[in-house]
């Protein structure tokens, strides 16, 4: 079934705004890339572009708790940590791979974090004890 247009805007406020962040997404391109008018906006989101960008992060918060609920109960059946960890990251790695890298992309691939960069507890410890 498609995407209502309150869903396609909330889509594109996701997209968006992580494409640009949030200070620097302003309601008309959230309203020019949803499709969507002034008042199909302020008829869904009475408080505005605020109210938007919260009803996405909200909808991007629910995504990622069911992945992580999912992930957990898959660990018990998983033939090695490592291809846990390959799942657990796909679904942050998949849209990295699949965008065209941009200067914006690139800076923050930068700083993503990939199966083969998880530190070890002991590791972790380790670079504590220097910092400190």
């Amino acid at each position: 079934m498609p995407a209502g247009p309150r869903a396609r805007l909330i889509a594109s406020t996701i997209t968006t705004v992580s494409d640009h962040g949030v200070h620097a997404t302003t309601l008309d391109e959230l309203l020019q890339r949803g499709n969507a008018s002034p008042d199909f906006l302020h008829h869904h989101f009475p408080l505005g572009r605020d109210e938007l960008v919260t009803t996405a992060a909200r909808s991007v918060s629910r995504m990622v708790y069911s992945h992580m609920c999912r992930m957990a109960d898959a660990l018990a059946t998983m033939t090695s940590v490592e291809d846990w960890l390959d799942r657990l990251f796909a679904v942050w790695r998949g849209p990295w791979e699949s965008t065209p890298a941009t200067p914006e992309t690139q800076r923050r691939q930068s700083y993503s974090v990939a199966p083969d960069s998880v530190r070890t507890a002991a590791e972790t410890e380790s670079r504590n004890r220097a910092i400190e």
